[in-house]
């Protein structure tokens, strides 16, 4: 490939990049305000009983509430990692195999910038999803975000990309 559609590629790379992120925060943005707005009064709405419901949380630390006050250390911390997904997503080479790594770091990128509008906002994080069947914390979209990107992250580096970045 020539260097002329080599910058090509790699701009075009960055506006799905940015383009993703913002669609990906909105939606975490959007899910959160219907939280606020329509589970907030009620606290829980059963969605499959005894399986999942939608369960308004008001979360100022972390997974079961792990950490709580502790809110400038959890926006210091996401500033880091969006700081090093930056660092890497423009360290790694413009090769298509790569793009199995920056997926998932889109993922995470969005995923820490949407729990962070909250904590920066309101100090606290909007959880809404609860799996009933088991004793797992409640959620959100910003949550799901960067755990799936993690764990595609992961797979990604372990088994398709074999190349150091």
């Amino acid at each position: 490939m020539d260097m002329k559609r080599k910058g090509a590629a790699s701009i075009i790379m960055h506006i799905v990049f940015f383009v993703g992120s913002i669609l990906l925060i909105a939606i975490d943005q959007f899910v959160k305000i219907w939280a606020r707005s329509h589970l907030q009064p009620i606290a829980s709405r059963t969605v499959i009983e005894g399986f999942f419901a939608l369960t308004y949380v008001e979360n100022d630390g972390m997974a079961f509430g792990l950490l709580s006050g502790y809110r400038w250390i959890f926006i210091s911390l996401t500033v880091l990692i969006m700081v090093f997904v930056i660092y890497l997503y423009l360290k790694i080479p413009k090769d298509k195999i790569f793009l199995w790594i920056k997926i998932p770091m889109l993922f995470i990128f969005s995923g820490s910038i949407g729990n962070m509008i909250d904590r920066f906002l309101f100090g606290y994080v909007v959880d809404m999803f609860q799996f009933k069947f088991i004793n797992f914390p409640v959620f959100n979209c910003a949550d799901s975000f960067l755990v799936l990107g993690a764990i595609a992250l992961a797979v990604s580096m372990l088994f398709i990309v074999k190349e150091p970045i």
